[in-house]
């Protein structure tokens, strides 16, 4: 399901950047209040990368299978390029805003940025370090086989 979701955001980033290098728009012109084509194209960038920033940060697991297994390289550099192009857009990707702050934490998931001493992910598998793995288990008493005699109580 998300290979499918992946593939048509591909589709769409990449025609999306084409529009906008045709139009000679980058990352730091003015936002094209008069242009309704080179606003369409941005329009896309900035809904695809939020959504892939989403996804990411909810099932970094399963993307990460799908990069390896499928070895999306055009996919990577478009995704690279499309949240570094939204995160010089200061006027919708703010850091004060929710926006901003997705944004942050997905250039951190994708190592895009060194990531902050307290981040983690919490949709991440926890992989257990080696002294955990090897913590040692309550051991049970082995009761000797055989019958035995069990001890008499009595009442005074």
């Amino acid at each position: 399901m998300l290979k499918l979701l992946y593939d048509a955001m591909y589709g769409v980033l990449r025609s999306s950047f084409v529009n906008l290098e045709s139009s000679g728009f980058t990352s730091t012109s003015p936002f094209p209040h008069d242009q309704p084509h080179t606003l369409d194209s941005l329009s896309l960038i900035y809904e695809n990368c939020a959504l892939f920033s989403d996804l990411y940060l909810r099932y970094p697991d399963i993307t990460e299978s799908l990069y390896s297994k499928f070895k999306w390289t055009d996919f990577t550099d478009i995704i690279k390029k499309s949240i570094l192009f939204c995160s010089e857009r200061k006027d919708v990707f703010d850091s004060n805003n929710e926006h901003g702050k997705l944004l942050d934490l997905a250039m951190q998931e994708l190592k895009l940025i060194p990531r902050n001493s307290n981040y983690r992910n919490p949709y991440r598998k926890v992989i257990p370090t080696p002294e955990q793995k090897y913590i040692k288990k309550r051991e049970k008493k082995k009761l000797p086989r055989g019958p035995y005699l069990s001890k008499i109580k009595t009442e005074l």
